[in-house]
């Protein structure tokens, strides 16, 4: 007789897999893709395969772990690439008796070991990607370290023997199913136990009748035939978002974990994955909105769910008016799914429709709010926790305070919007969450402080709202204020997270008449406080916009001497010191934000002393084309005396004359061609410099990966390399293995690199390729500032020249412009004049308009202008990446002779091209017959087919060139920071 299901809420996860893969084996439970690439497609995996899974990695756990003492559930840790290993490891860990920690690769080290003793944790689960993450923890901690099998090896097809789980509802619904922890926004992680029960909980909402005519919002995710779920599976909402489906019987599909999210990522997994609806964090969402191709595809599917931040009315309004089904999702750690219902109403898409009586909700007026805001309070209804998943995680309670607030729809009854948080908590507008008690308190204790109050929900970084014992009352005063305090905010700032630092301009103060509102054991009312200072807060950040910040010192302009003597005497009080007139700023280590507050500072001592220069005049590329205290009192003295056109054609002529005189110096002594055999096209070993920035971390992180790579050899400017790639890979969402990485301390701009000669000679035996992407990230410095790193180009091309094989070196530019960024453009024809003295294979990847090159060499003509895109735009680093790749050789064999030329990208950093084509033009003589609008150059660029390609190396990227330039210019795209 075939065994029945239990009833709705006794089911239990183990046993529902077991079941479902015994009736529907080869039914699809999820889809994993097949590669890192979405155009490869999903495999779908049955109930059968998930099942076989679960009991291979269960039999594992017991084998090597032990059998695990009854009812005690030992905790075993896991951390991996964010892939299906984690669906199969919560649950094998369940059928072994044990429970699993799951813990963020976010965490700091002592977060993590936090956990571990909280949790009486000793032995953790990895995977390959996060060897090199797990190693200090097992320094610190006496732990067993175990290596999971891939996730191919986890899903062999191969029968193995059942492990069972014979528990019933009853004995297990208080057992742990897994723990996951706190965000540690308050201080250290805290572990969270969810039990079995919880999941009960959802699944008994399959016998909730309709609301308002709706059905529960679960029954309608039923409805959809594959749904995309790019969450993070070691987070609650990864956890209930896949597990509590499982009730319901929806498959998904999971995302690539080695692929950055992107809106263009979006727009390739609905290509290519069969879903028919997806969940997308707001940002992502909004990106799309701006894509009339997108917004098409988004109508297609059979709806788009929603979550984790609020979406822009504007944006919401906007796609449900192009017919999009939009779904605002919500949920907890703490309350996990609420009892929700489908809005089949677009108009009020922001609007959660809650059954309050299933939730338990009191919905309790909060003070200090309008009267139509709300805190929700929830309230047990029965003994047992029933649908209220809250009180399997709060058994002890009989109520539970959310600190949520909603807004009440005036008209539309059961209809809430969230409003925010009642408590401590800021939430910016890019999704990070800040607890500014610690901060808050810290400024309390300053003798001149009554109470401080960091603000900023929905801005892009916080503020601080201070109360004085002795309030200001004027300007001077207030400038005084900060002053005093600033020193301890600073100290402050630098034990705080980056995203909850404030800056100076980001400070005010109450006003005598106008205290903070306090309770009655004198703690400031946090909400009543910001309500109070709206406008002041709202003026507050739109100064910060036009940040100009109050001198320290007064300028002396009554002549270049006097000037030079004010301007290091204002650096020395920003803390830049031992300068010297000719010192190079950026050179001493000045930062591209301290050149926004030195604009700043230097118009306000200007202002101060009766003179006022715009931004028009006194810009950042004021400090980055005059980079020494002496160039920037000169160029100041003449902005000031009005010969300021003749200082900036000087300066210009300065540029193009150390750009000249850095040329004859670096392209001296090249050795002559000799005939050497080419590199190897498999088992490459590539040198990689500049491994840790964005773009470096994924060309590091596509290395690896690519099957025609052995070893990748990074040169580091640090000598902690290592620990700062983990960093770097973590940073950007990346599980990187770095068992073939080697990390050497180089200093690239000294002869042989800067490494020790015994290593220099085993790299020139050894190597095959080189990526140069280790240059500076400001990429406004002029060309002096920039030596070392052209000294740089020159020591590699050497290097490339005295290797054992025909090594291409590919210099990954950033920036090409004839004024104000040609530091790299001598990199380039350092490159260029090695290539031709000693054939050196050379390929320069440039992320702006680089169409020089074809211009040059085969068209005769230059553009004058790029069309919608003379203002340049992002292109997605991945992308970017792979471009290096398949110029390099590396993705896939090219002959070595065709790794030479000038490669087009999309720049990030913006700048006008109208504005240098006149000096670009002047660079190359006649070489440049004319100038001619854009689209004429890309018909002359396409009917040149015919012509050699190896002097016309943009025609190779002529349908990339034209697909990026109509993405660019239709779409906005934000990337989150």
């Amino acid at each position: 007789m075939e065994e029945a299901s239990p009833p709705y809420g006794e089911r239990l996860i183990p046993r529902l897999i077991d079941f479902n893969a015994k009736t529907t084996p080869t039914k699809e439970c999820f889809s994993v893709p097949r590669t890192n690439s979405a155009k490869h497609g999903w495999r779908q995996v049955s109930w059968s395969q998930y099942a076989n899974a679960i009991n291979r990695v269960a039999a594992s756990i017991l084998q090597t772990c032990g059998p695990a003492p009854a009812e005690a559930f030992p905790t075993i840790a896991y951390i991996g690439a964010n892939d299906a290993r984690y669906l199969v490891f919560v649950v094998a860990a369940v059928k072994a008796g044990y429970k699993a920690l799951l813990i963020s690769p976010r965490n700091s080290q002592e977060g993590q070991l936090n956990l571990f003793g909280l949790t009486d944790c000793h032995i953790i689960y990895h995977d390959t990607f996060v060897v090199s993450m797990v190693k200090p923890w097992l320094e610190k901690r006496a732990m067993k370290a175990v290596v999971i099998d891939s996730l191919d090896a986890c899903l062999d097809d191969e029968p193995v023997p059942h492990v069972a789980f014979d528990y019933t509802s009853a004995e297990a619904r208080w057992a742990p199913f897994a723990v996951l922890h706190t965000s540690g926004s308050t201080g250290l992680p805290k572990p969270v136990t969810v039990r079995h029960g919880v999941f009960g909980s959802s699944d008994l909402f399959h016998n909730l009748p309709r609301l308002q005519g709706s059905h529960i919002f679960l029954r309608e995710y039923s409805e959809s035939k594959r749904s995309f779920l790019p969450l993070p599976l070691f987070h609650a909402s990864g956890l209930y978002g896949f597990f509590g489906g499982l009730f319901w019987d929806f498959a998904v599909a999971l995302p690539m974990p080695m692929a950055m999210f992107t809106a263009d990522l979006v727009l390739e997994i609905l290509s290519h994955s069969g879903c028919d609806s997806i969940f997308l964090p707001p940002s992502i969402l909004e990106d799309l909105s701006n894509r009339p191709e997108a917004v098409a595809v988004l109508k297609s599917l059979k709806f788009v769910d929603f979550g984790g931040g609020n979406l822009a009315p504007n944006v919401g309004n906007k796609l449900v008016d192009n017919g999009i089904v939009l779904h605002n999702a919500i949920g907890s750690t703490e309350v996990t799914a609420f009892p929700y219902y489908w809005q089949t109403n677009m108009k009020l898409w922001d609007w959660h429709m809650i059954n309050s009586d299933v939730l338990g909700a009191d919905w309790t007026k909060a003070e200090g709010e309008d009267d139509d805001v709300y805190e929700l309070v929830i309230r047990r209804q029965d003994k047992e926790p029933g649908m209220q998943g809250i009180f399997y995680h709060m058994p002890d309670l009989d109520e539970f305070s959310t600190r949520d607030l909603f807004k009440k729809h005036p008209t539309e009854p059961n209809h809430w919007r969230y409003h925010g948080r009642i408590d401590n908590t800021v939430v910016l507008s890019n999704g990070e969450k800040l607890n500014p008690v610690s901060f808050e308190e810290t400024l309390a204790g300053h003798p001149a402080v009554k109470a401080a109050l960091v603000v900023g929900s929905m801005r892009f970084q916080p503020a601080l709202l201070i109360e004085l014992v002795t309030p200001p009352a004027s300007e001077a005063e207030e400038r005084a204020a900060v002053d005093e305090v600033w020193p301890l905010v600073a100290r402050v700032n630098k034990s705080t997270v980056a995203h909850g630092r404030v800056s100076r301009h980001l400070i005010a103060f109450a006003k005598a008449d106008r205290p903070f509102p306090r309770l009655d054991k004198d703690a400031v009312r946090r909400n009543e406080a910001a309500k109070l200072y709206e406008e002041e807060i709202d003026e507050l950040y739109q100064r910060a916009a036009q940040f100009a910040p109050s001198p320290n010192v007064k300028m002396d302009t009554s002549s270049p001497e006097a000037l030079l003597n004010s301007i290091l005497a204002l650096l020395g009080g920003m803390g830049i010191v031992s300068l010297e007139a000719d010192s190079d700023l950026f050179m001493s280590g000045v930062d591209s934000l301290q050149v926004l507050d030195i604009c700043g500072l230097l118009r306000g001592g200007l202002k101060a002393a009766g003179i006022e220069v715009g931004p028009e005049l006194l810009a950042p590329s004021s400090v980055y084309n005059n980079p020494s205290p002496r160039r920037l009192a000169d160029h100041l003295h003449a902005v000031i005396s009005g010969t300021g056109e003749e200082e900036e054609s000087s300066s210009r002529r300065n540029q193009f004359g150390t750009m000249e005189a850095f040329l004859a110096k670096y392209t001296t002594h090249v050795p002559p061609k000799k005939r050497k055999p080419d590199p190897n096209d498999e088992k490459q070993v590539v040198v990689l410099t500049g491994s840790t920035g964005r773009l470096g971390s994924f060309l590091l992180d596509f290395l690896v990966s690519s099957r025609n790579v052995k070893k990748v050899i990074c040169l580091n400017r640090a000598t902690d390399g290592q620990a700062r790639q983990l960093a770097a890979l973590t940073s950007h969402g990346l599980f990187t293995n770095l068992e073939s990485v080697e990390f050497l301390h180089a200093h690239l701009s000294k002869s042989e690199l800067g490494i020790d000669g015994t290593v220099y000679s085993r790299l020139l035996a050894q190597v095959d390729r080189v990526i140069h992407c280790q240059w500076s990230v400001n990429f406004n410095l002029s060309v002096a500032s920039f030596e070392k790193h052209i000294a740089g180009v020159r020591h590699l091309a050497d290097f490339s020249l005295a290797a054992q094989r025909n090594v291409p070196v590919v210099l990954v530019s950033s920036v090409l412009s004839a004024i104000g960024k040609v530091g790299k453009l001598v990199g380039e024809l350092i490159l260029k004049a090695a290539a031709e003295v000693s054939g050196l294979p050379a390929a320069i990847q440039d992320w702006l308009p680089s169409i020089i090159g074809s211009s040059v060499q085969t068209l005769g003509v230059l553009p004058r202008d790029l069309g919608v895109m003379n203002g340049i735009r992002w292109l997605p680093v991945d992308r970017v990446a792979r471009l290096v790749l398949d110029v390099a050789g590396i993705s896939e064999p090219i002959p070595v002779a065709r790794i030479t030329g000038c490669f087009y990208g999309i720049n990030p950093h913006k700048t006008l091209w109208g504005d240098v084509v006149p000096e670009v033009a002047a660079l190359y003589g006649d070489k440049i017959g004319e100038l001619v609008d854009w689209e004429t150059w890309l018909g002359v660029l396409e009917d040149s087919s015919a012509k050699d390609l190896d002097k016309n190396p943009a025609l190779k990227l002529l349908g990339f060139l034209k697909h990026s330039m109509v993405e660019a210019g239709m779409w906005r795209i934000n990337w989150p920071p």
